[in-house]
């Protein structure tokens, strides 16, 4: 048995999460050891105050887990410092990974570089302020803050309370007078209502206006479920029963849309079994969710107005998960069937649940 000492990038501010490493198991430590170990820890790092064991795999909605403290105070509220910049949270509440970090600065590198499609080079850049960030499942906002301070319009939701509250928190934290922050609102609410409740409407006004935005980037940021979710983009009864929903936002039925209107540029993340599933096995799934088959991923050239249509797909490697399962990113362009104009309820965020704070 061969264990790590956690060291601070694998930690989460004053509470570290041990882990194991290698075929053996930590379970199959007799007790007094566990003990001696976790009070190892407490020695050696001199900022850990907690010592903690995730007791389970994640299976709550809230993306949490289940934890034993092995040493140290019962405390799990943190802060966390990931690419200059300050997280709080309650590591027994909400859902963080600092090993993450990397991955995190990467997809807020490439806002406002839009991905190429049949171009050599880089594409050329464009000003964040004209890139409007949808992260469906947002946490505490490692994506969501800095894409914030970058200068980008966010929408940043997740339907645990907890994470929406510390995501509240997170922005107040990061604000400065250079980078005010005033472009983003946070909701709490189901990932479904989400879409089509505020990306959809915002996404169909923003792109028939006079100045639209130059960019739409879309992150899903749940692995074991996101692609599903696509199927909210499409299937409006995907939503849940008691929300009202509402995709045209006051559109003029009269008002048609040009079919070479922005796309989503969407990170999707999922997971994949090593040596069982493959890049076919996420892309069916992608084109189930979006009531499509795999023909989605290479549209004729002759159906240019047939819609839903991906281009610019790739998968990417994020990191190991566990011995037989990995993380991707799912990377494409996704292209949406113009809303129908039909008469449907406008719900308004401000007097019902769920709730959208426009962070001031």
């Amino acid at each position: 048995m061969h264990l790590h000492i956690p060291n601070a990038a694998l930690g989460a501010g004053a509470a570290s999460h041990l882990f194991r490493t290698g075929d053996a198991d930590y379970d199959c430590i007799v007790e007094p050891l566990q003990v001696v170990l976790c009070q190892l820890v407490l020695d050696k790092l001199p900022h850990i105050r907690t010592v903690i064991h995730k007791a389970a795999v994640i299976e709550s909605d809230y993306r949490n887990f289940q934890l034993d403290l092995m040493a140290g105070e019962p405390n799990y509220v943190t802060t966390v410092k990931e690419n200059n910049l300050i997280f709080h949270l309650d590591i027994s509440k909400v859902y963080w990974n600092s090993r993450l970090g990397t991955e995190h600065a990467r997809i807020v590198d490439r806002l406002c570089s839009p991905f190429a499609i049949g171009q050599s080079g880089k594409p050329t850049a464009i000003a964040a302020n004209e890139v409007i960030v949808y992260d469906v499942f947002a946490g505490v906002g490692p994506f969501a803050v800095p894409a914030a301070r970058l200068g980008c319009r966010v929408f940043a939701n997740d339907l645990n309370p907890d994470s929406y509250q510390w995501l509240l928190r997170n922005v107040q934290e990061n604000r400065s007078r250079k980078k005010p922050m005033q472009s983003i609102s946070c909701t709490n609410m189901d990932g479904r209502a989400f879409i089509h409740q505020v990306l959809l409407p915002n996404y169909w006004k923003t792109v028939r206006s006079d100045t639209p935005p130059r960019r739409y980037v879309t992150i899903m940021n749940l692995p074991a479920l996101a692609p599903d979710f696509l199927d909210a983009f499409i299937n409006r009864s995907s939503v849940p029963t008691n929300v009202v929903t509402s995709v045209n936002d006051s559109c003029d039925s009269s008002q048609t849309f040009p079919f070479n209107h922005l796309p989503l540029d969407m990170f999707c993340y999922c997971f994949l079994r090593r040596n069982e599933e493959s890049e076919e096995t996420i892309k069916l799934r992608i084109a189930k969710a979006l009531g499509e088959t795999a023909s989605v991923f290479t549209p004729s050239e002759s159906a240019t107005t047939s819609y839903p249509k991906i281009q610019a797909w790739s998968l990417r490697f994020v990191r190991n998960v566990a011995p037989y399962k990995d993380m991707f990113c799912a990377e494409f362009q996704l292209f949406l069937p113009p809303p129908s104009f039909e008469k449907v309820d406008i719900i308004d965020p401000a007097t019902k649940r769920p709730r959208m704070d426009n962070v001031a």
